[in-house]
């Protein structure tokens, strides 16, 4: 993994844009149950292409899984072994998943960041203090957590804002490593041409 700033790339840009912006807005707006399958869909999406973006060219591609076809779990660990994410990342994404599938299966009307079954699997995500600190992000180089900032203010508190930080670091991570993807296939094409 680089720990370089892609070229071509800026990270503001990129997080202001208009659909992944919209998205990260609906993350702040909405209730719980629907902000955390919201933020459960775009991470899912982002894994499903960066394996396809990495899988591109590869001449064992077409006997590989077709990563639209593998559920969550398997799509983190396969970025895992991939080496496009390091093993704190790994338990990050798992961690978002399994309060994910709290929200997605658990009926309770009642159901938040603040609830037993939900709090248990937030406690185990970074802590805000943590991300504070990891003031750049791999690939995407420095001032990641500042553009984040600039880009989309948390009016959010509590547990909440503990999700949030950690569903946007995620976030900023995979599209770091999704540019870096996309920019070596595009390199290898261009050379086998």
């Amino acid at each position: 993994m680089t720990d370089h700033q892609p070229d071509g790339w800026d990270f503001s840009s990129w997080v202001a844009g208009d659909d992944l912006r919209a998205s990260l807005e609906g993350l702040l707006s909405s209730e719980p149950r629907s902000a955390t399958v919201l933020a459960g869909s775009i991470v899912d999406d982002m894994l499903t292409r960066l394996i396809a973006a990495h899988m591109a060219g590869r001449a064992d591609a077409s006997e590989l899984a077709d990563a639209a076809q593998l559920d969550y779990s398997t799509r983190c660990a396969s970025v895992r072994e991939m080496g496009l994410i390091g093993e704190r990342m790994l338990a990050e994404m798992r961690g978002l998943g399994r309060i994910r599938n709290e929200f997605a299966h658990n009926p309770s009307p009642d159901l938040d960041f603040d609830s037993p079954e939900v709090a248990g699997s937030l406690e185990r995500l970074r802590g805000p203090e943590q991300v504070a600190n990891d003031r750049g992000v791999p690939g995407a180089g420095s001032g990641v957590q500042e553009a984040l900032e600039r880009a989309l203010p948390l009016s959010v508190s509590g547990r909440r804002y503990w999700w949030t930080v950690s569903v946007l670091s995620v976030i900023a991570v995979l599209g770091a490593r999704l540019h870096i993807a996309s920019a070596s296939s595009v390199a290898a094409s261009r050379a086998a041409e």
